[in-house]
């Protein structure tokens, strides 16, 4: 790439022609063809590329597609280089060849070197920029991930909560269908007496079967074994006489 040719550029308007000679020398012209990639978004910029003549379409990738947020048409603009001052710095977007034409590819670390040497002052102007611009941005993205983070945990919260209260009550139920089972299953194997002392204490609890209390008691007296004497002289009666004994 030749010096004078840099000189038509506007771009590089303010430098000396021994300045245009090293930036010159630490360059290569690339070829631009249509469709080719000149660079990828989110790759590290390690590359200061300036337009001489043609175009070159900037793409990002927006949700499933591939949109174009600008375009390089002009000679003397550029893209990239971003490292020459953020080591973490990447391309935005990417650089598509749109028409044939011609570009100036300039390594990060030559840029960054010329600068040191040229405009000790601008660099410190833009190194500060770029990590201000940084810390913003992280930290809006940070804020960003957290007001998801808590959408997506309420959401989360309300269609666990739905499930839980039904599988709550139905755990209730259960539980009284059990309750009544086991008490019925209980009363199955007890003895008389202790069927009757149950009974007793049910009776006690439930006002409404105290009606039925003095019914029930009359009943029970009236049989045999509420009389042991009786029970016996009824029992022996009806014993076959090989059976009794004096």
């Amino acid at each position: 790439m030749r010096a004078d040719e840099l000189r038509t550029l506007g771009l590089f308007g303010g430098l000396a022609d021994d300045q245009l000679a090293e930036l010159a020398e630490g360059s290569t012209e690339v070829r631009i063809e249509p469709g080719a990639e000149m660079f990828r978004e989110g790759e590290h910029a390690d590359f200061w590329w300036v337009l001489l003549d043609g175009s070159i379409d900037l793409v990002r990738h927006i949700g499933r597609e591939d949109t174009v947020v600008g375009k390089m048409d002009v000679p003397g603009r550029w893209a990239g280089g971003f490292r020459a001052w953020d080591e973490h710095g990447v391309y935005l977007a990417t650089g598509r060849g749109a028409t044939q034409g011609r570009v100036l590819r300039v390594p990060a670390e030559v840029l960054r070197e010329r600068f040191n040497a040229w405009f000790p002052f601008g660099r410190h102007l833009i190194e500060g920029l770029y990590r201000t611009a940084r810390s913003i941005e992280s930290t809006a993205r940070q804020r960003e991930s957290l007001v998801t983070l808590g959408t997506l945990a309420a959401g989360l919260a309300h269609e666990i909560n739905n499930p839980a209260a039904a599988a709550t009550r139905a755990v209730d139920a259960l539980d009284s269908i059990g309750v009544g089972h086991l008490a019925a299953v209980t009363l199955d194997t007890m003895s008389t007496g202790e069927a009757r002392r149950g009974w007793k204490m049910s009776y006690k609890a439930c006002p409404q079967s105290m009606a039925r209390r003095s019914q029930r008691k009359s009943k029970l007296d009236q049989e045999p074994f509420a009389q042991p004497q009786k029970f016996l002289a009824h029992s022996r009666l009806n014993w076959p006489s090989s059976q009794v004994s004096a």
